[in-house]
C-alpha cells in the first residue's frame, strides 16, 4: 500500500501492514491453531494466492489460508491505543497477535477492526490471520467468483478466477480517551474534522479512517 487507503481523511499515525507475509495453505481446513501450521510460503498482501503478483500463483482451489508477519508497535503513551484494520478478508477470519486469540469476523467484503493495544509485547509484534472460504460454498457472496476448477463459463454468464483470503490491513493510534474493549467502530465526519466513536464515545485518530 503506497498511500493512505481513504485520501480523503488522511492522518499521519498510521502504517500498513501490506508487504511481505509468511503464508500457508490448508487445503481441507482442517488446521483451527497456528501452531498447527508450517510456514513453508510467503506472499504478497493485498494479492490473493491465485494471482501471479502474490508471488505464490496457485489456482487449485482450496478452503483456508494462513498468513504471519512481524511488526514493529509504536510507543503509546499514557490513554494511546493501537488498533489493527482489515479492509477485508474473504470470508471468514480469526486473528491472532502475539500467540493470543483477538477477534474472528464473518464478510468478505466488509471491513473490521481490533483493538490490539493489551496483546502488545516488548519487541517486535506478531499478527497471525487464518482466512476461511470455501469454494464449494455458494450459500455465501462471491461476486464474478467461479468455484469449479478449470472452468470458464458459468450458465449466468462471465466469471473470474477464484481469489481467497485477501487480507488487507493497517494500524492506527486513536488518542486519548477509549474504550479499552472491543466493539464495531461507527464513523462520523464534520466539515473539517473526522471523529471516531469507538462504543459510543468519540475520541480523536490518527491513522484509521
Amino acid at each position: 500500500m503506497h498511500a493512505y487507503p481513504r485520501p480523503q481523511l488522511l492522518r499521519p499515525d498510521w502504517f500498513s501492514l501490506d508487504g511481505e507475509w509468511e503464508f500457508s495453505l490448508d487445503s481441507e481446513s482442517v488446521c483451527r491453531s497456528p501452531a498447527e501450521i508450517a510456514w513453508n510460503l510467503r506472499i504478497q498482501v493485498p494479492f490473493a494466492p491465485e494471482t501471479p503478483a502474490s508471488g505464490v500463483k496457485n489456482s487449485g482451489l482450496f478452503r483456508a489460508c494462513w498468513y504471519r508477519r512481524e511488526f514493529e508497535a509504536p510507543a503509546l503513551k499514557l490513554h494511546e491505543r493501537l488498533l489493527l484494520h482489515f479492509g477485508a478478508v474473504d470470508y471468514r477470519a480469526d486473528v491472532w497477535v502475539n500467540g493470543r486469540f483477538v477477534i474472528h469476523h464473518e464478510g468478505g467484503y466488509t471491513p473490521f477492526t481490533a483493538d490490539i493495544s493489551d496483546f502488545l509485547v516488548e519487541g517486535p509484534q506478531t499478527v497471525i490471520v487464518r482466512a476461511e472460504d470455501d469454494p464449494a460454498d455458494l450459500s455465501k457472496p462471491r461476486g464474478k467468483q467461479d468455484w469449479q476448477r478449470n472452468s470458464i463459463r458459468i450458465p449466468s454468464g462471465t466469471t473470474a478466477p477464484p481469489a481467497s483470503g485477501r487480507p488487507s490491513g493497517w494500524s492506527a493510534c486513536p488518542k486519548p480517551t477509549f474504550a479499552s474493549s472491543a466493539g464495531p467502530p461507527i464513523w462520523s465526519a464534520g466539515k473539517s474534522v473526522s471523529r471516531w466513536h469507538w462504543q459510543g464515545r468519540p475520541v480523536k485518530t490518527c491513522g484509521l479512517a
